[in-house]
């Protein structure tokens, strides 16, 4: 079994700039037969597409162009397909679309409340759908993916069972920071270790999800208001990098000068402004820290454990970020991420967010000791999520993928 393109996971393999996940739901009272058909009419389409094929530009007439003259630039685009707890719910699906036994247990709706540390955002743009379908694209270009989006659109508006609940859009920075302007994903899982963190290898109550993988997508809304009262100092504490350099903070007793903690920095780091290739690991994953503020630091709560890539404990995830920026209705803009990681096993996403040794009470790093020393940085309420969802991502079936559910 194969994973399905989209998972950006082998050596050399680079991501397009250009993001989109769209939220789909079955109409009402349709059947399974009629859901397996749309499903395999979206996936043709978009596998033609991805050949550069548009439905709407095909000869029809005996005085047309030929079909090789009419095809489009595909600009890489990628198609992914996942499917979401609602698909299995049979009180919302009379008739049952697919068997709800095989749901995987760990598939689940986000909770009602958020996260321990990422709780839902209070704004009226927060979006908690929970859709049957979770559809991704990702290309070069901005019409490449927004192509495929409409492409999908059209054949709703012929008449195919299903409805469009929800956009989301991002892209990639080539200065690989973040809106907190710190360096982002500097230390990534390896090549050689993804796959193992990724891939569904044991059957157990999902043998469809074999050579699959589970999606965790989170819209998360960072508020610069609070992160922007934090001196420079502070912010490096919060994140255990040099904000201009990404260099590591040095585990040892920070110095206060003026009032605050001035973190020191490993020396001899090879970053500047930007990353070099393959820096050793001395700079990109530093040793488990002693100091309580060090370790307190966003970078080592994030891999809290230092084991093994694969080791469960660990908890590992690959992670494929994009940013985002909307307007906001009256006035005013929302930004941030867009968090989307692959896992073997989504209970990792909820034990990282959840337990108070991996990201404590606050969502970015900072100390947890309501009894600040002095200089010492405050926790930072500083994300909280916009929408999200945990997704079974089967791996490449003929005519599409999860063909098996609709048996």
């Amino acid at each position: 079994m194969v994973l399905q393109e989209g998972i950006y996971w082998q050596s050399g393999a680079k991501p397009g700039r250009c993001y989109r996940l769209l939220y789909v739901n079955f109409q009402e009272g349709i059947t399974t037969s009629e859901a397996k058909s749309a499903l395999a009419e979206v996936w043709l389409m978009l596998t033609n597409l991805r050949q550069g094929i548009v439905q709407d530009l095909q000869p029809t007439k005996v005085d047309d162009p030929p079909a090789s003259e009419m095809k489009v630039s595909s600009e890489n685009l990628t198609c992914l397909l996942g499917f979401g707890s609602r698909l299995f719910d049979e009180t919302v699906h009379v008739p049952p679309i697919v068997n709800a036994d095989l749901r995987p247990p760990t598939l689940v709706s986000l909770p009602v409340r958020g996260f321990r540390s990422l709780p839902w955002a209070t704004t009226p743009t927060v979006n908690r759908v929970s859709p049957d379908l979770a559809i991704q694209f990702i290309a070069d270009t901005e019409l490449a993916v927004n192509r495929a989006v409409v492409e999908i659109h059209k054949l709703i508006l012929r008449g195919l069972p299903l409805r469009l609940e929800a956009l989301f859009t991002g892209f990639q920075r080539e200065d690989r920071r973040s809106w907190i302007d710190f360096h982002d994903g500097i230390n990534t899982l390896r090549s050689p270790l993804r796959k193992l963190v990724i891939e569904v290898t044991e059957p157990g109550d999902a043998p469809w999800l074999i050579g699959g993988t589970f999606m965790t997508f989170l819209k998360i809304a960072v508020d610069l208001q609070v992160w922007r009262q934090l001196s420079r100092s502070q912010q490096e504490l919060v994140v255990g990098r040099h904000k201009l350099t990404g260099c590591p903070i040095l585990d040892d007793l920070p110095q206060i000068v003026g009032g605050q903690v001035q973190p020191q920095f490993i020396s001899g780091c090879p970053f500047s402004g930007t990353i070099p290739n393959n820096p050793t690991d001395r700079f990109i994953d530093p040793a488990k820290a002693s100091n309580r503020l060090v370790v307190a630091s966003h970078i080592h709560r994030a891999n809290f454990n230092r084991g093994d890539d694969d080791q469960a404990s660990n908890n590992r995830v690959f992670r494929q970020g994009y940013e985002f920026l909307d307007a906001i209705p009256g006035g005013g803009i929302s930004l941030g991420l867009n968090f989307v990681s692959f896992r073997k096993d989504v209970s990792a996403i909820r034990e990282i967010l959840s337990r108070p040794d991996w990201m404590g009470g606050v969502n970015f790093g900072g100390v947890t000791n309501p009894d600040l020393a002095i200089g010492e940085p405050p926790p930072v309420p500083l994300m909280s999520i916009l929408a999200g969802g945990f997704f079974a991502i089967p791996p490449i079936e003929d005519p599409f993928p999860g063909i098996s559910l609709f048996s």
